[in-house]
């Protein structure tokens, strides 16, 4: 399995039949600094990586996913975020990205983060499923397209199983 957690943190796990291994990547796009954090929990190794470019390591996963993500990037950039989840997915695999989306609780509650002055997420841009569609459909079928309406923040959750090349 890889995992992208939103663009400040990255976790890769990796099982084989004897020992499994956690990569932990956090990147500040701000400062632009990388940091390895060391986990205890099982062997790890870890690299650094940004994943607007080409990222060369041969692994892949059945299952890749991310949880707000692709919505702080510009569009060129999220399409290269998203080429990266399927290129490091096996054939036959499913990605599951998720999403912030602008539905009226989102904008509610953003408006009145930001004139608390507790929104911290400049670069954040709520997307819809349009936004991304060409992007996914390139790589893959969209099994289920769900949103997720409980988060105050509301997020639009998309799983896709990915094509045999």
């Amino acid at each position: 399995m890889i995992k992208f957690i939103d663009h400040f943190q990255t976790i890769f796990l990796s099982k084989s039949r004897k020992k499994a291994f956690l990569f932990l990547i956090i990147f500040c796009p701000v400062c632009s600094i990388f940091e390895l954090h060391e986990l205890h929990t099982v062997p790890h190794k870890g690299f650094l990586t940004d994943l607007t470019k080409e990222i060369t390591f041969s692994e892949q996963y059945d299952f890749v996913y991310s949880i707000g993500l692709i919505e702080h990037f510009s569009p060129k950039e999220r399409s290269i975020v998203i080429k990266n989840h399927f290129k490091y997915c096996k054939e036959n695999g499913h990605v599951l990205i998720s999403f912030k989306t602008p539905t009226r609780k989102y904008r509610f509650w953003r408006k009145c983060m930001e004139l608390a002055r507790m929104w911290q997420f400049w670069d954040e841009v709520p997307l819809r499923y349009e936004d991304v569609k060409q992007d996914i459909e390139h790589y893959g079928d969209v099994l289920a397209v769900k949103l997720n309406r409980k988060l105050f923040l509301t997020q639009m959750l998309i799983l896709i199983k990915k094509r045999a090349s």
